[in-house]
């Protein structure tokens, strides 16, 4: 004789809605003496969705959140503030808040100097790139002049300040991957000149070092 269907009560039923997604499913069926394949399965009649075990945020973390990600400020330290990882924080911005920073202004605020980046987010974009561009308009004729560099070590710095490849190669009147081979060239000539057997002439930390310089320079920015 076929064993009769226990239904959900009422007060089950509320639990369940108010506890699911906050604690696991195998503790709600515990505390109701269920099955935990019965109450995953109540709360997929309910409208509940997937189980979702991780820690809700709250008002407090929400508000900063959006204070600090619309200060781009960077993602890893806005999770280190709320004790949380990168992609629930992530998750929470892109799914839950549907915001969205500006792609120009995130690229280029990390070689700013302070006062921009705290401007970042509170003025217009429009406004933060005028002003960004004046800065590093300024920032670039302070370094052509500078007679003690070499045309290398003007474009690396041109470069931290973060000028483009090919912002840079227009004021040389060459293309952006002659660029990126003279500003990777002193990392590659050293390289060759470890793998001429001279490596008696180097420590690790710096054979180390240097491998680490040539593995970034494979990259273009």
């Amino acid at each position: 004789m076929a064993r009769k269907k226990r239904v959900f009560t009422a007060e089950e039923c509320a639990f369940i809605t108010r506890e699911y997604g906050r604690t696991p499913s195998s503790q709600i069926a515990q505390k109701l003496g269920r099955r935990q394949s019965a109450i995953s399965g109540k709360a997929h009649a309910l409208g509940l969705g997937p189980l979702c075990l991780q820690r809700r945020f709250t008002p407090e973390e929400d508000a900063l959140i959006r204070q600090d990600y619309a200060a781009f400020v960077p993602m890893d330290e806005i999770a280190n503030k709320l004790g949380r990882s990168v992609s629930s924080v992530n998750n929470k911005i892109y799914r839950g808040m549907g915001s969205r920073r500006d792609s120009t202004i995130m690229r280029r605020v990390s070689c700013v100097p302070e006062h921009l980046k705290e401007l970042a987010g509170k003025i217009p974009v429009d406004e933060w790139q005028a002003k960004y561009h004046s800065w590093q308009s300024a920032k670039c004729a302070e370094i052509d002049a500078r007679e003690n560099l070499t045309r290398r070590e003007k474009m690396a710095a041109k470069q931290a300040a973060g000028m483009s490849l090919q912002a840079i190669g227009k004021q040389y009147s060459i293309t952006r991957g002659r660029v990126h081979q003279i500003l990777n060239y002193d990392s590659k000539s050293k390289i060759g000149a470890l793998t001429e057997g001279n490596l008696e002439q180097y420590s690790l930390s710096a054979i180390s070092a240097l491998a680490e310089r040539v593995v970034a320079a494979l990259v273009p920015r």
